[in-house]
């Protein structure tokens, strides 16, 4: 897959986090970042712009890539975790605390505590089964896509879920509209008022509050074009309308979540040994 620079910077922006890192690292103003990262949109270049042909800046972003590159690769390999050399893509492990059963004295039950740092009195976290790509909210459509299908082919995953930074009153409104003349589960009467409980209390803030919202997760049981289909439908119908320039500081595809599949081996987990056949005496 041929990467415009718009494409390059958008990857590098998944491990770099913001337009300033992004900046920092390629040695040219934030400003531009985001005049290439909007190519083609309002305040940002146009697709045919003298700019995007200058040599010098062609090699900035280029050497900036092959960095962003080896990030990825390193932490992939750190953590066990796929790597596609053609649509690099940061990700890592989401920390989980570290906990174990023991008695409770008193009763005599088991009870599960978190572990604690001995040297710092603080929780320890290990990484867990889950996988999160942040700050992909730059690629393309078909640039997420092909991320996803690499993602899924390695087999490594069971399922995966995009997260967006949605209008709290929006999308509650498009859900209530959505679900006129259909009975709800106790699960969903629970979320609408749990929804019009913080609407009531934060009244003055309801129209400007956001809200991480999650497409269902969709399993790689699947193939993989009708697990991009509903993902892009989830997207459309339920993550769109509450998101864009109408609604400040929303976010449209923010980040995705893989679920590592638990059925496969984890390659950050030491391999068992095998017991030795005992030699025979001679």
């Amino acid at each position: 897959m041929k990467l415009t620079l718009q494409d390059r910077i958008a990857l590098i922006y998944t491990s770099a986090g913001s337009q300033r890192e992004v900046a920092r690292r390629l040695g040219i103003s934030h400003q531009k970042v985001g005049r290439i990262l909007k190519t083609g949109q309002e305040g940002g270049y146009r697709p045919d712009s003298v700019a995007l042909r200058d040599p010098i800046l062609i090699a900035q972003i280029q050497r900036g890539f092959v960095d962003h590159q080896r990030i990825v690769r390193e932490t992939a390999r750190a953590q066990g975790l796929p790597y596609s050399e053609s649509v690099p893509v940061f990700q890592k492990r989401l920390p989980i605390a570290v906990s174990k059963m023991v008695v409770d004295r008193r009763t005599g039950e088991m009870k599960r505590v978190f572990v604690k740092d001995p040297a710092t009195g603080k929780q320890l976290f290990r990484e867990g089964q889950r996988v999160q790509a942040p700050s992909i909210h730059w690629l393309s459509d078909k640039l997420r896509s092909s991320w996803i299908r690499a993602m899924y082919s390695t087999g490594k995953f069971a399922g995966a879920t995009v997260q967006s930074l949605a209008n709290f009153r929006a999308y509650f409104n498009r859900a209530e509209r959505n679900m006129r003349g259909i009975k709800r589960t106790e699960k969903q009467k629970q979320w609408r008022a749990e929804m019009r409980e913080r609407i009531k209390t934060k009244e003055a803030e309801a129209a400007s509050m956001l809200v991480e919202v999650y497409t269902k997760t969709a399993p790689f049981d699947f193939p993989i074009d009708r697990v991009l289909k509903e993902i892009d439908k989830q997207l459309k119908q339920k993550h769109e309308p509450a998101t864009g320039p109408e609604f400040d500081k929303t976010i449209l595809a923010q980040s995705v979540l893989f679920q590592i599949d638990p059925r496969k081996p984890d390659e950050t987990k030491p391999a068992k040994k095998k017991p030795q056949a005992r030699r025979k005496a001679r």
